[in-house]
């Protein structure tokens, strides 16, 4: 969202030297974005305060679309 946000708000002559032209085009540029980025990102577990340690994927919180174990 913040990425959509950042592209639509940048001036005029920057949107036309990337090619977004149309909300079509910023929804083409932000999907490319995030493929890139969810190859490239690491996400962890928020940590457990009352606990003081990290959270385990799977056990105190559900895992991230697409980060799922993989089974057998």
């Amino acid at each position: 969202m913040r990425i959509t946000i950042k592209l639509q708000v940048l001036k005029p002559y920057k949107k036309r030297e990337l090619g977004i032209v149309s909300p079509v085009t910023l929804a083409e540029v932000v999907n490319s974005v995030m493929e890139v980025l969810n190859r490239t990102v690491v996400v962890r577990a928020d940590f457990i305060h009352g606990q003081q340690r990290p959270g385990v994927f799977g056990v105190d919180e559900p895992w991230p679309p697409g980060c799922e174990p993989r089974e057998g």
